[in-house]
């Protein structure tokens, strides 16, 4: 019984071992991402989705978050291309 609870425990440990590292990874690239952002002064968000108000509520929380200037350039996505 023991060695049974064991082996699941381990398979439990080894499956969250697993789901963490590719979060961790991403992790790491963001803040990469979020240091070079900072670096070039502001972040362009480029949306083919014109007139939607969620972006400015986006971009204002991540400037507020990181105090870094969004700027958002909307654009059909014929003229993104």
């Amino acid at each position: 019984m023991h060695t049974e609870r064991r082996r699941v425990m381990n398979m439990v440990a080894g499956a969250s071992a697993m789901a963490v590292a590719p979060w961790a990874a991403a992790n790491t690239e963001f803040e990469k991402t979020v240091e070079a952002a900072r670096k070039e002064g502001r972040v362009v968000l480029y949306t083919a989705n014109v007139g939607v108000r969620f972006h400015h509520d986006i971009a204002a929380a991540f400037q507020k978050r990181y105090g870094i200037p969004v700027e958002i350039l909307e654009a059909r996505a014929s003229e993104l291309r």
